[in-house]
């Protein structure tokens, strides 16, 4: 069998067994996956009628698999890909049954439950995003998604995972087929017959990032090429590890399903890797644009943790967004801008940067600085607008990347230009968007600390300070925009009314008054002229996507000549989940709506945990809406 990989605790973590550096496949034709098999060394047959649920995987090659639901089997992700990175990997494969009891067909007279024989299923994998990456064969995990329930067919429960992370010196059972003609020695016996062995772990060590390998020394007892994927069971029954590489001759490794529980778990109901789309230009549910199916080799961990910053433009103008990702973790990759465009995985990095490999941006990425996106030079193509808080050195710096390497086109110093002094404070908003449709940019700026100016609309376009104010309102000049912008407030902007240039749009959060006001500056005089207008009562549709969890996103979602509000509520327990709203009309209209009952992995990809922009990131004319799963332990 191939080296198994342990799996740990129901924390969804999986630990691996480390041997030496051998997956338990050794054909050096087959990249992970040995079409041989071969038996657990050492081991015995096990009994008819007993461990049912750990069968045969079939993707690359043969390797072995363990029911952890009804239709979900787990295995070892050099099954399903290459033994280095997520590369030639398999979409689909099967998972056999071997000497089971079918369910009975009450149709025929007779009773079919009562021969054993061995049933098929097919399904999709899905391997961790993680595969590979900090070592090896680390994250040497992954999951077949059959296409009907086990129960449907079969008189067979499945095995669960462990919930506890096994002990050093406690006992794990192997278990695995097979194959023929190993690389000598123990692993030439037999072939295609479930074996198992039972035997203590000897170290538990951390394998790449994310990872734990389960390091069991014995040199009688240990697993051969074709055991990869193979279970190893604690001393209750359920899965603690996943075989996945080791030494023939002295030892197997597996691992750890602990360490890889989460993952694991949302397999059952998941779409697949952490990247994808989804168009609500039709009707419910929601279709995948784009998913993840085999994750970037050089992975997004660290990239999208809580603090990481995520934006989505056109920096390069090719006529479609891509995402730029801060990691604000202080190692490795810096800034790194992903296309995603041509709608196959990997993705394709069109920029990146490392820590220390420039000073360009030191000071500008803390988590209380503001980071905004929009062609403010007019350049054709989106740029990164830079807004230092700390008070020192740069206070406004904006970059573009359409050469490859980031270019400043404005830079402006503490000091330098006093116009923009109490407008960038953190209790502050910013609006992004062409306001005036002048075919480019601007930023407007919401002053929350009651000081003298109130809103402020600054152009951007000549490339030097000081900026040019292009709409100003104090506080001393009329409430018209009391109590729209409060701190818990919301603050977005588009064409709306489908104008051909962009308004603002105040959400207020309160329970009484005005719930939504579109406001127009595009002839720059005061006031701002009011588009549209709904009190709480009249807007009571938003009420279930208001919460501090949910999220509100602009962009064209419709193929119309406007924009709408995609509008996501992040509570599960509520039955509407997604509404796109549009605003063209004297009332609220509905464009969409993706309920709790309709089936959609949208549902699964929006939790409070994960990361939702919009873009057009597959370039269909139309924004998407872009999850991000955060599935870091």
């Amino acid at each position: 069998m191939k080296a198994a990989r342990l799996l740990a605790p129901l924390s969804l973590s999986l630990f691996s067994l480390i041997g030496t550096a051998c997956p338990l496949d050794p054909d050096p034709d087959d990249i992970g996956v040995s079409s041989d098999v071969a038996e657990i060394s050492g081991g015995s047959t096990v009994p008819t009628g007993q461990l049912e649920a750990v069968g045969q995987v079939f993707g690359r090659g043969g390797c072995t698999g363990t029911l952890i639901s009804d239709s979900v089997v787990l295995t070892a992700g050099h099954c399903v890909c290459s033994d280095v990175t997520l590369i030639d990997c398999a979409a689909t494969g099967s998972f056999t049954l071997v000497n089971v009891r079918p369910i009975d067909n009450p149709a025929t007279p007779i009773d079919e439950s009562l021969t054993r024989t061995n049933l098929s299923f097919s399904g999709t994998f899905f391997v961790h995003p993680d595969y590979g990456i900090g070592a090896w064969l680390a994250n040497d995990v992954a999951v077949l998604r059959l296409t009907q329930p086990v129960s449907t067919r079969a008189l067979v429960s499945p095995i669960p995972i462990s919930d506890s992370m096994p002990a050093v010196g406690s006992a794990l059972t192997m278990v695995g087929f097979g194959p023929t003609n190993g690389r000598g020695g123990d692993c030439s016996v037999g072939g295609g017959v479930k074996r198992q062995a039972t035997t203590p772990v000897d170290q538990i060590v951390a394998s790449g990032i994310g990872d734990l390998t389960l390091v069991m020394n014995d040199s009688l007892l240990h697993s051969c090429p074709g055991d990869s994927g193979g279970p190893a069971l604690d001393g209750l029954g359920r899965v603690a590890g996943v075989a996945s590489n080791g030494n023939l001759d002295t030892n197997s490794g597996y691992k750890a399903v602990f360490a890889h529980l989460e993952w694991i778990r949302m397999q059952g109901q998941s779409p697949g890797g952490r990247v994808a789309a989804w168009n609500l230009s039709g009707a419910a549910p929601a279709p995948a644009a784009y998913t993840e199916m085999k994750p970037d080799p050089d992975g997004l961990l660290g990239w999208i943790d809580g603090a990481d910053l995520r934006l989505t433009g056109d920096f390069f103008g090719r006529g479609h967004d891509q995402i730029l990702y801060v990691n604000r973790g202080g190692v490795g990759g810096l800034l790194r801008i992903a296309d995603y465009a041509d709608g196959a995985s990997p993705t394709e990095s069109l920029y990146w940067e490392d820590y220390g490999q420039s000073p360009l941006f030191a000071g500008w990425f803390d988590v209380d600085d503001v980071q905004l996106v929009g062609d403010f030079v007019g350049l054709g193509h989106d740029q990164l607008l830079l807004i230092n808080r700390s008070g020192v050195a740069g206070h406004i710096m904006i970059v573009s990347f359409e050469t490859g390497a980031p270019v400043i086109r404005y830079a402006e110093s503490y000091g330098q230009d006093p116009s923009l002094n109490g407008w960038t404070d953190a209790e502050d908003g910013f609006l992004v968007g062409d306001f005036f449709g002048n075919g480019f940019d601007q930023v407007l700026f919401v002053n929350r600390g009651l000081g003298a100016g109130r809103v402020l609309i600054a152009d951007f376009r000549d490339g030097a300070p000081p900026v040019a104010w292009r709409y100003y309102e104090a506080y001393s000049w009329g409430g018209y925009l009391n109590g729209w912008h409060d701190g818990d407030d919301l603050l977005l902007a588009g064409d709306f009314r489908g104008l051909g240039h962009d308004q603002a749009m105040f959400i207020n959060r309160g329970q009484a008054g005005g719930r939504v006001l579109v406001t127009d500056f595009s002839d720059g005089a005061f006031p701002a002229e009011w588009l549209f207008y709904n009190t709480a009562l009249q807007a009571t549709l938003l009420n279930d996507y208001l919460d501090f969890v949910d999220v509100a996103l602009a962009g064209n979602f419709r193929i119309a000549s406007r924009d709408q509000v995609a509008f996501l509520n992040r509570t599960p327990a509520g039955l509407p989940r997604v509404l796109v709203a549009d605003f063209s009309g004297s009332s609220i209209g509905i464009a969409f709506v993706q309920d709790q009952v309709t089936p959609s992995g949208l549902l699964q990809r929006m939790e409070p945990s994960d990361a939702v922009l919009a873009g057009d990131i597959r370039g269909t004319g139309r924004a998407q809406l872009v999850t991000l799963e955060r599935l870091e332990q």
